[in-house]
């Protein structure tokens, strides 16, 4: 078992960058190096043996949590667990300052990433809250691998740490480089922590399955970084620039536009025309549908009876799956079911409304009205977030009372676009 460890252990730490050496060939001895951060890891038996420096120990036993995890999952069967918390006591500290060797928080969070209010009440939904600030700003490529992998790993070993805080990962391809998302839950919930505590600081990070990226480093890092003075003040946050500004002690700085409207001949932040982009075929004043996937199925119809769909099961299945992973069923009855995809050339939309309302698991309970399909290439210079905000801020700023009743196509279209001719 001890063998299998330092294989693993060798493996993680050749992800996140070190040059490995193996000094012994028939004992497991090896030297490992990164800059100046030099580690050496022995094998006695059954125990294993590191020689580090004190200010890189964090890291190490946070390598070797993440190890564990996966012999957890491995030996699920058995009828003891995995003692891990005698090296999860040690990952978060009480009063150490300061984050770890070589790591600048702001190079990887920043207030678009940051909730200061999750509206989680449990574990899943926290993971899901998370992984869709994630995706609103293109980071995921595919949120449902990125949920399975996030939800397999805590399957074999819950990430609530000690002291209120709880770090859920995972290593997929569903993203290109380290990304991470935090948010905060003052009142706390049960993540299932190794300390039997509610967590109240959430700390989602994924990095890519197959690149040499500095993931455990990054984790061992911000757990060291909360100290319990740091918790405190960051539990007060009230927004997500006063997050930042505590995690990384930095001022927030100005966020230059992502030049999304480059593919469809646009300059960076000019505005999205909805006259352009929603057409009366594409428009269903009442919709037939009495549940969110024949909703999905009858908006799609439309986009593949005018021929901007080439593949409609391909696509249907990725929209619903989605739906599952991260559910688009948004406040005041609004729901937007999207997808990327390569059945499409271009950024095409379809609405419908229903005065009864559709199930789309809302965040807030209520059921959907207005349902607003959007696909997209998978282009990133596609305006895919930009086009999806104007059209939320059309409906917010429409009548709704006028748009409900709306008897043809041509109506809603008009209703939405009002403020868009005005202005």
């Amino acid at each position: 078992m001890a063998h299998w460890a330092v294989g693993k252990l060798i493996a993680v730490f050749d992800d996140e960058g070190f040059y490995v050496q193996q000094l012994h060939r028939r004992q497991d001895l090896f030297h490992l190096r990164k800059g100046r951060v030099a580690i050496t890891l022995a094998r006695d038996g059954g125990r294993l043996l590191f020689t580090s420096d004190a200010n890189v120990a964090t890291f190490v036993r946070t390598a070797v949590y993440d190890v564990l995890g996966e012999l957890q999952g491995t030996i699920r069967g058995l009828q003891e667990p995995v003692d891990a918390m005698s090296v999860v006591g040690q990952i978060v500290p009480d009063r150490q300052a300061g984050p770890g060797p070589h790591l600048r928080l702001q190079d990887f969070v920043r207030p678009e990433l940051l909730k200061p209010r999750l509206e989680a009440t449990n574990k899943t939904d926290v993971i899901r809250e998370l992984l869709g600030l994630l995706e609103e700003q293109d980071l995921v490529r595919d949120p449902a691998a990125a949920l399975e992998a996030l939800l397999a790993r805590e399957a074999s070993m819950s990430t609530g740490l000690q002291h209120g805080i709880a770090i859920p990962h995972a290593r997929t391809n569903a993203v290109d480089k380290l990304v991470c998302a935090i948010g905060l839950k003052p009142a706390g919930l049960n993540f299932e922590a190794l300390d039997g505590q509610p967590s109240r600081i959430f700390i989602l990070t994924l990095s890519p399955q197959d690149a040499p990226v500095p993931h455990v480093q990054f984790i061992s890092g911000i757990s060291q970084a909360l100290t319990e003075e740091r918790r405190r003040r960051l539990l007060a946050c009230r927004s997500a620039d006063q997050m930042y500004i505590e995690l990384t002690g930095s001022p927030v700085t100005a966020r230059p536009a992502k030049p999304e409207g480059a593919a469809a001949g646009r300059r960076s932040g000019e505005r999205i025309s909805l006259t352009e982009r929603i057409q009366p075929s594409l428009v269903k004043p009442r919709l037939a549908a009495s549940n969110r996937e024949d909703a999905i199925a009858e908006l799609l119809g439309l986009l593949v009876a005018k021929g901007l769909v080439t593949n409609g099961n391909e696509v249907r299945d990725a929209i619903l799956l989605r739906e599952h992973a991260i559910p688009t069923g948004l406040a005041r009855g609004i729901a937007v079911p999207h997808a990327r995809t390569s059945s499409v050339r271009d950024l095409v939309c379809a609405i419908g409304l229903s005065p009864l309302g559709l199930d789309f698991e809302a965040a807030d309970g209520k059921p959907a009205n207005i349902v607003i399909l959007t696909l997209s290439p998978p282009d990133p210079r596609v305006p895919h977030i930009q086009f999806m905000a104007a059209v939320l801020n059309a409906v917010e700023m429409a009548d709704r009372e006028e748009l409900m009743n709306a008897k043809t196509p041509a109506d809603v279209i008009r209703i939405l676009t009002a403020s868009e001719a005005k202005g």
